[in-house]
């Protein structure tokens, strides 16, 4: 019975167990919240009955029931089962067991939604009730206050007297017009106000008012103050209430003005007739009607037009239309007047007689009595003779003006003796300004932009035409354009007026721009001298290229003669020698002819790529270096130390040019020096710099009158030179089109006796080099001080030149001094290191050198390095004032590893030095020590890194695949110091595998760099949030991948990563010549390699074995997910053939891996062709290239190549690593077999 009572109860009732979990769940429960009984039941009862944010509040209120406290209900916001939210009222009891424990809790709940809505409806209405009385009662005040704001305003009086003529309300004008308080107004009676004089005067106007009869009348009242009178219009209005009169209301207005304004226009009136009168006599006048007819016209206007007045009346104003004015002037004019507004302007008329007369006439409307407009007045002036005298003003302007601009001159007016000065705005045109941009101008403008030559010749011309002896100011000058650069003008004038005592006041004068016929004239004379010179050049260029080719031709034809009629002794072998030298000289200048001919033809094509603009200078040193010093001549190279390494230009023509002019130098300097000077100019564009090389040599030197010719073809300083020195006169010209072909300009300075320096520069690019590692570094500079005796460091500069760092040489503290300052206030980042020697830095005065180290900012301050003996102590007081100590002699490892240290020492930034430093030639091992896991499923990439790496010191461990690595670093985390981890592979790819490393094993501080033949931001940015540190790009570069793994593993380890010296017999050094194979691209395959052909010879082979099958051709396979693996397959082939330099197999194995994966997402449905002819592609290339590779395979078998074994390194035990480490430190030789044991791992 009471569980159907609990089923048939209109509220709800859940019952919960001392847990909150629900037992029973009535259908009102249901109704309400939306959960049937069976989903209710078992479920916590706070979860269904209430949200989240109410649920810690129900937990308590059952806590407060179950201690035994008997809450009121509550009520509570529910949630119904779809989200909705309930109002509800719950009371919660507890349930109790027989015995009296509780067992339960009891929930009754009511859903009063709808009380909620009622309670608000009232709450509602009684507050919008309450607004509205609030507002009315506000607006009943505002609008009382309003009315006695307005009355009180109003200069009228404004009262109400009651039927006993007591005042019930008066505005202030009404007290303040009787001299009273507003406030004692209010039950005044009338008599007391007026007063009995003025009370019985309008005491029967008041009486009638009473009557019901309204009074209106206008009356003189005297002032209170006896002032005067005010005319006054009174109106007493009776208060009529249901037939009764309650009172009457008193409106008294001051109509004085009106009263006067109505003299004032009787006098107006009488004025406007004498005025009219008078203007009919003297002016023109008319009136015309809304039609526009002539009504009224006055004689004046007659006797100008020569018409009569009855011609005038009847006909209008169309007989004095000249055509002048086109049909919208008179709709203008019509408009305005019909809009009711007066209309002026200047109207042009016919007279009777054919001539024209001008009219300034004004029409305006006239108001009727009925207050409309009913005609026109028209009032006119004779405006005929200023008219004609505007009009030769106009044309005699218009026509100076064409003058001017014909002419194509500024003008000018000169007050001389304040300075004041105008111009026209061609005077600013001329030299680049408007003259807006020169506002306010003066003469100092003048002054300031004339060239500095001209002024002195200006002046003067001035002065004697100030002074009478010239008629007239004339002068040639050149003035500065507003973008620098010079025009010639004409400058003309002459003085207009003169002070009385006869000194000039004013000049006028013309600008006019001669620049064109300057350069005319200019390259006229070019041209006559240019034609003068043409028939002896000529003559003379055939002479000398008829003697230099004929010399060579005769050598061939005469000893190849000789050689026919000889036997082959020593004679005749010298007769040989001689035909390959002169065929070699004719060679030459054939070539030189070629170039000229194919420069001036137009087919040179530039071919602008990033360069190493160093190596390109080092090169040329080495070269020319010698040619030099077979001389007996000085050779140096100036690089300023700021200058960028890799630039974006046409290293091969920069290369051509500079041989030239380096060449000619070397050629036509018997004694002394050459040098070859590279300078920055700096750029406004800071994607581009201007570099400026120049060669200067102590050479026979050129006259300054031939310079212009020397880089014209086939020009030579003189016959005797091209007699004496051979040579076609191209070279210059060659540097001269190549230069100007790369948007630089050439130049030359020179001195007969006294050497020449030739010149160019050029607009390069800068390169960011994203990819190579950063920017190119700036070239670490050494100072090297030196003492007495000189030249104790010498041994340090071939060590830094291996390392591609400059050595400069200084003696003594001053001139070191005078060295750190000047770099410290240069607009570069001098890298520049203080080395000093030894006990000769002592005498020296070091503390006064260090204080100027120490007076430098901190920013540009520089490391000091001592240089000392293996006995000097680094921990001395002496030792300690520098940033680091070099116990000399030292080798390259001992050197670097100071100098890294003393930079890193000083505060400059930890990757300084590697980056400025040449890591290939110096002899030392980068990676000493450092221990790497190579992960990469390509055994061929494997290897390649690993003997990279091995070859700079490092302990290389590789795994195929990610899965191995994971369980390598799970097994050994503190075995490695990094890791390489290609991103594409199979199964597990490179991104997962870092991911688990760094979240699964915890691995967060080994340095992670990506390696992937990929290059794409995208792929680079899924590495990086994937947890990796670097990304490197597939084919490796050697030397970008030692500075990515010492940076990352300094990084980590918080500490320099010492180098050490390469020992006799480790890899590094060249070995033999490297092959040429078809479809394979030489250019850095040696470095990428590291000079280890044999390596190159396995990867090669390896390449062969693994791909040949797809050389032999196959469809696209059917199955979506082989299509998927022979797309893994293209990606692996693309890797291997960009390492060996194969990119044409490569960029066909990367467009067929794209192909594949297109077809297979859907991208390209239905194109099955499209894979397939990319895997043909793939096939007829590597078809090309394994026949190239196999046969140059074969040639090179008989050489016995060690093959290590491929695939994943197994790492060196521990364990017995550790027992090695034992029998080494206590010298068993037990350590040999040990150490031969694990050789393979170790």
């Amino acid at each position: 019975r009471l569980a159907a009572l609990t089923e048939q109860a209109s509220d709800a009732i859940v019952v919960e167990n001392i847990d909150g979990v629900v037992t029973s769940w009535n259908r009102a429960a249901e109704r309400l919240f939306g959960w049937s009984a069976g989903e209710a039941i078992g479920c916590h009862g706070s979860d269904l009955l209430l949200p989240p944010a109410g649920q810690a509040a129900d937990e308590a209120l059952r806590a407060r029931v179950i201690a035994g406290e008997t809450p009121e209900p509550v009520e509570s916001v529910g949630l119904h089962r779809h989200g909705r939210p309930l109002a509800l009222s719950m009371a919660v009891s507890t349930i109790l067991s027989p015995d009296g424990r509780v067992v339960g809790v009891g929930r009754l709940i009511r859903d009063i939604h709808a009380e909620k809505e009622a309670a608000l409806s009232r709450e509602q209405f009684t507050h919008r009730l309450e607004i509205e009385v609030g507002e009315r009662t506000a607006a009943l005040e505002l609008a009382r206050r309003d009315l006695r704001t307005v009355l009180d305003a109003l200069p009228s009086m404004v009262g109400y007297w009651d039927r006993d003529m007591r005042n019930r309300f008066a505005n202030h004008a009404y007290a303040r017009w009787f001299g009273v308080e507003p406030s004692t107004m209010p039950g005044k009676h009338l008599r007391d106000l007026l007063g009995d004089s003025l009370f019985e005067m309008n005491r029967p106007r008041a009486e009638a008012a009473l009557r019901g009869e309204p009074q209106t009348f206008e009356r003189a009242v005297p002032r209170p103050d006896g002032s005067g009178y005010r005319q006054s219009l009174f109106h007493y209005l009776p208060d009529v209430i249901d037939g009764e009169v309650r009172g009457f209301y008193v409106l008294v207005h001051e109509v004085t003005e009106i009263h006067e304004g109505r003299r004032k226009l009787a006098d107006a009136l009488r004025e406007i007739a004498i005025l009219l009168n008078t203007v009919r006599v003297h002016a023109l006048f008319s009136q015309i009607d809304l039609q526009g007819h002539v009504i009224e016209i006055n004689d004046r206007y007659c006797e100008l037009s020569g018409y009569e007045r009855e011609e005038l009346l009847a006909k209008g104003f169309s007989l004095l239309n000249s055509g002048v004015h086109p049909p919208e002037f008179w709709a203008e004019m019509w408009r305005s007047l019909r809009d009711g507004k007066a209309w002026r302007g200047q109207i042009c008329n016919r007279a009777k007689d054919g001539s024209l007369f001008w009219l300034d006439s004004i029409f305006a409307p006239i108001v009727g009595a009925d207050g409309r407009v009913d005609r026109y007045i028209g009032i006119a002036n004779d405006i005929t003779a200023s008219k004609n005298a505007a009009a030769d003003l106009a044309n005699e302007r218009q026509r100076l003006d064409n003058i001017l601009r014909g002419t194509n001159v500024g003008t000018w007016d000169w007050n001389i003796r304040t300075g004041e000065t105008r111009f026209n705005e061609r005077w600013a045109e001329m030299v680049g300004y408007s003259l807006a941009d020169l506002a306010p101008i003066g003469s100092d403008f003048w002054m300031r932009n004339i060239h500095p030559d001209d002024l002195a010749r200006s002046a003067e011309a001035l002065k004697r035409h100030f002074d009478g002896e010239l008629e007239q100011y004339e002068c040639e000058i050149r003035m500065r354009h507003r973008d620098g650069h010079w025009i010639w003008v004409l400058d003309r004038g002459r003085v207009s007026s003169r002070t009385p005592d006869g000194q000039p006041e004013w000049m006028h004068g013309t600008y006019q721009d001669i620049t064109e016929r300057h350069a005319a004239y200019e390259a006229l004379r070019a041209a006559t001298r240019a034609a003068e010179a043409a028939s002896a050049a000529k003559s003379s260029f055939l002479a000398n290229m008829s003697h230099e080719i004929r010399t060579p031709l005769n050598a061939v034809i005469g000893l190849t003669g000789l050689l026919e009629n000889s036997r082959l002794d020593a004679e005749q072998s010298g007769f040989v020698r001689k035909i390959q030298l002169a065929s070699r000289l004719l060679m030459g200048l054939i070539n030189n002819v070629l170039d000229l001919a194919k420069i001036e033809a137009g087919e040179t094509a530039l071919d602008v790529r990033p360069f190493d603009l160093h190596d390109l200078i080092e090169g040329l040193a080495a070269v020319f270096g010698s040619q030099a010093q077979a001389k007996g001549l000085d050779f140096t190279v100036s690089l300023p130390p700021g200058l960028p390494r890799r630039l974006k230009g046409d290293a091969l023509r920069l290369g051509q040019v500079l041989t030239n002019l380096l060449g000619n130098a070397i050629k036509f300097t018997e004694r002394g020096s050459v040098a070859l000077i590279v300078q920055s100019l700096g750029s406004d564009d800071p994607n581009q710099l201007s570099v400026r090389f120049a060669v200067k040599d102590t050479g026979i030197g050129i006259d300054p009158e031939l310079h212009e010719s020397l880089f014209q073809p086939f020009a030579q300083a003189d016959v005797s030179t091209t007699r004496r020195y051979g040579g076609t006169g191209l070279g210059l010209s060659i540097v001269k089109h190549l230069t100007d072909l790369m948007g630089g300009r050439s130049g030359v300075t020179s001195q007969p006796s006294q050497g020449s320096e030739f010149w160019i520069t050029l607009p390069l690019q800068r390169v960011s080099d994203e990819g190579r590692g950063g920017d190119s570094p700036e070239v670490l500079r050494l100072l090297l001080l030196e003492g007495s005796p000189p030249r104790r460091l010498g041994w340090l500069e071939p060590l830094a030149a291996a390392f591609g760092w400059r050595a400069d040489v200084v003696d003594g503290v001053a001139a070191a001094t005078q060295r750190l300052q000047a770099d410290a206030g240069g607009d570069g980042q001098p890298h520049v290191m203080l080395l000093a020697g030894g006990e000769a830095l002592a005498p020296l005065g070091w503390q006064a050198l260090l204080n100027t180290v120490a007076a430098i900012d901190a920013q540009r301050r520089p490391a000091t390095l001592r240089v000392g003996g293996p006995e000097d102590d680094s921990r001395s007081e002496e030792a300690r004032q520098f940033d680091g100590l070099l116990p000399g002699p030292a080798d390259a490892a001992a050197l670097f590893n100071a100098v890294d240290a003393a930079v890193r020492r000083c505060g400059g930034d930890a990757a300084k030095v590697i980056q400025a430093t040449r890591l290939q030639g110096a002899g030392v091992l980068w990676l000493s020590g450092v221990r790497v896991l190579v992960v990469d499923d390509s055994d061929i990439n494997r290897e390649v890194a690993a003997r990279v790496l091995q070859r700079e010191g490092a302990i290389a461990t590789t795994a195929a695949a990610a899965v191995d690595a994971l369980e390598l670093l799970a097994r050994s985390p503190g075995d490695f110091d990094i890791v390489l981890m290609d991103v594409q592979m199979p199964g597990m790819d490179g991104n997962e595998a870092t991911r688990r490393m760094r979240t699964e094993l915890g691995l967060t501080q080994i340095p992670v760099i990506a390696l992937t033949a990929g290059a794409l931001l995208a792929q680079r940015q899924r590495a990086l949030d994937a947890g990796m540190d670097d990304f490197l790009s597939k084919p490796l570069d050697c030397d970008v991948l030692i500075r990515a793994v010492r940076r990352h593993v300094e990084r980590a380890r918080q500490a320099p990563l010492p180098v050490c010296m390469r020992t006799e017999g480790e890899p590094g050094s060249p070995q033999s010549p490297w092959p040429a194979i078809l479809g394979i691209d030489e250019s850095g395959l040696r470095e990428r390699f590291g000079d280890d052909l044999a390596l190159y010879r396995r990867v090669l082979r390896r390449l062969c074995d693994e791909f040949a099958d797809l050389a032999a051709g196959d469809s696209v396979p059917d199955v979506p997910a082989d299509r998927l693996s022979c797309a893994a397959r293209m990606h692996k082939l693309y890797g291997s053939a960009g390492l060996l330099g194969a990119h044409v197999v490569a960029t066909a194995a990367v467009a067929a891996e794209h192909a594949l994966r297109a077809d297979v997402s859907g991208a390209q449905r239905g194109a099955q062709a499209e894979p397939a002819a990319a895997l043909d592609a793939v096939r007829i290339a590597l078809k090309q290239l394994l026949q190239a590779a196999q046969a140059w395979l074969a040639e090179a078998s008989d050489s016995p190549v060690e093959e290590p074994p491929s695939g994943c390194v197994d790492p060196v035990d521990p364990k017995a690593l550790n027992e090695l480490s034992s029998l080494l430190r206590s010298q068993d030789l037990a350590a040999l077999g040990r150490c031969a044991d694990l050789g393979p791992a170790l």
